[in-house]
């Protein structure tokens, strides 16, 4: 590596909006320790070509350039190796490897390192203290786990990086414009335009039906909370909550439906309008912890405790069931609603939201 540092760095990562939300921190570090350099991001979309990264990053001046490519087997994937191959061989220094572990990482690293020194990378960072998850035992409990981001950092760490220790020392900088500030204020004034009360944010989505709680619950809270504190629910999400947000109105007396509105960008802005956030383990809840607003978050057990914590986590409400069919990584639960998010009931949710409610006051 040049004696005076890299002048040319590619970071890998997946392309999904979680994904890129938990390495938030990550990449604005890498940022921080080389101001001068040439940063590129690579990483995988979607089927229809969507982008987390492109979408949450790609006007904010971290990355200098975005790569993005669409994942495949067989052909597909041979055929974007070899087209990634001719774009990126001989072009960096220095890569960091983000991808976030799994039970099968070191099996895809394996393949991922191969194909990173074919292009040239002599000096690969991220790629050491392989994090070991438990094995779920009969009767036993499984521990809480380090979050994606905390386990990212903890490899640069063991390869001798001075990383933020502490959570509270994470940069969640989304690098807005004041275009972008100046539209989130005015979005947000016209949506209170005649209303009385404090603006907070819903996520009732998800993508995996083992994630979602039940509506009804929901409306059963939101009404609670709604006349007894004077709030105002805003709902966030993409187009296929909207029908779902829509019935769930019919039964309040108040709030806002965002769904499908807003970008990735301007939903984050404008969430730091809300005093809180109250709803499910999805891209809103983790749109509104870089928003910086304590979470009310309900999760269900099918994955590790702890890797999908939002951030803030001293300031966060997390509502998770203990049960016995924990970490079974379905997304489907054999039963609706899944027997986990079942166990949370209504009383327990609105408890959490008394609480957000008296730390921020």
């Amino acid at each position: 590596m040049n004696k005076n540092g890299p002048k040319r760095i590619l970071v890998y990562q997946t392309g999904s909006i979680g994904d890129t939300l938990v390495s938030l921190p990550v990449l604005n570090w890498i940022r921080s320790q080389y101001p001068s350099a040439r940063l590129d991001l690579l990483c995988s979309s979607g089927n229809t070509g969507f982008s987390g990264p492109n979408e949450l990053l790609g006007e904010c001046g971290l990355f200098n350039q975005i790569i993005s490519y669409i994942p495949g087997r067989g052909f597909r994937q041979l055929s974007n190796a070899f087209h990634l191959f001719r774009r990126l061989r001989g072009q960096y220094d220095l890569a960091f490897y983000l991808i976030r572990s799994v039970p099968y990482w070191k099996q895809r690293s394996r393949r991922d390192l191969l194909f990173l020194n074919l292009l040239g990378i002599q000096h690969i960072r991220g790629i050491g203290n392989e994090f070991e998850f438990p094995v779920k035992r009969r009767g036993e409990k499984l521990p809480t786990l380090p979050t994606h981001t905390q386990i990212l950092f903890q490899r640069l760490q063991h390869e001798g990086f001075p990383v933020p220790e502490k959570t509270e020392e994470y940069d969640l900088n989304m690098h807005f414009s004041q275009d972008e500030i100046a539209f989130a204020k005015k979005w947000m004034a016209q949506k209170m335009s005649g209303k009385e009360g404090v603006p907070f944010a819903v996520g009732i989505g998800g993508k995996r039906q083992v994630c979602r709680w039940p509506r009804e619950r929901y409306v059963e809270v939101l009404s609670r909370i709604t006349e007894e504190f004077e709030l105002i629910p805003f709902f966030f999400g993409d187009s296929n909550d909207t029908q779902d947000i829509q019935k769930m109105q019919e039964s309040l007396p108040v709030g806002v439906n965002a769904s499908g509105e807003l970008s990735l960008r301007q939903t984050v802005a404008i969430m730091h309008h809300c005093r809180f956030y109250l709803g499910n383990d999805t891209g809103s809840m983790h749109l509104a912890a870089v928003a910086g607003i304590p979470c009310v978050a309900i999760f269900s057990a099918h994955n590790y405790r702890g890797l999908w914590y939002p951030f803030g986590d001293k300031n966060n409400q997390i509502l998770r069931a203990d049960c016995e069919c924990e970490n079974c990584r379905l997304q489907t639960c054999l039963h609706s609603p899944p027997s986990c998010l079942q166990m949370i009931g209504t009383e327990e949710v609105y408890q959490a939201v008394c609480q957000i409610r008296s730390q921020a006051e």
